[in-house]
């Protein structure tokens, strides 16, 4: 495993990057629009004081749909075109995972944790719902490694404030 010292970092990330939305793409359209989707696309339609007020009643907290809101103003909203927004988020999840694992163990459990990662049904089959669970769970991966980047640099500024952003990121995404 030599060889993979000689690969620079952002090659690597940029590799799995596009073989993570490659593998997402793949039958992103294989399902129709169900479950709680049509929830997220229907308050999405709402201008973003509408949305906030409406889901401030609820049990969903408004930053997927406000974002869902500004993207199909946008890109529109085919079938394709809703289920793209998470597919991407999900894609990039891969990127922290990299960081991660190499950061704080090294280059093999990195590439090892990303492959995982990209070949993951349970989560391909999330980068296709149109609903906040991939930017949850990428917020949360970016959210581990400032953890971990603050306890092992505590005096450092910037990681706490990244920190604090993700967390709260995490706790307007869903009260998971």
């Amino acid at each position: 495993m030599n060889f993979l010292k000689n690969i620079p970092t952002w090659l690597i990330v940029l590799a799995f990057l596009a073989l993570s939305m490659a593998v997402r793409l793949l039958n992103i359209n294989s399902t129709d629009i169900a479950g709680d989707e049509p929830f997220s696309i229907f308050m999405a339609q709402f201008d973003v004081g509408s949305i906030i007020k409406h889901l401030g009643k609820d049990n969903s907290p408004p930053v997927f749909e406000i974002l869902l809101h500004f993207y199909v103003l946008v890109f529109g909203n085919s079938d394709f075109t809703l289920r793209l927004l998470p597919t991407i988020l999900n894609a990039l999840i891969v990127v922290p995972i990299i960081f991660i694992g190499q950061k704080f163990f090294n280059r093999t459990v990195a590439i090892t944790a990303a492959l995982m990662f990209v070949l993951c049904i349970y989560q391909i089959r999330f980068a296709h719902e149109i609903r906040v669970y991939s930017l949850f769970s990428l917020a949360f991966a970016w959210n581990i490694f400032f953890l971990l980047s603050a306890i092992k640099k505590p005096n450092h500024f910037l990681v706490w404030i990244a920190l604090v952003l993700t967390n709260l990121l995490l706790l307007y995404s869903h009260y998971t």
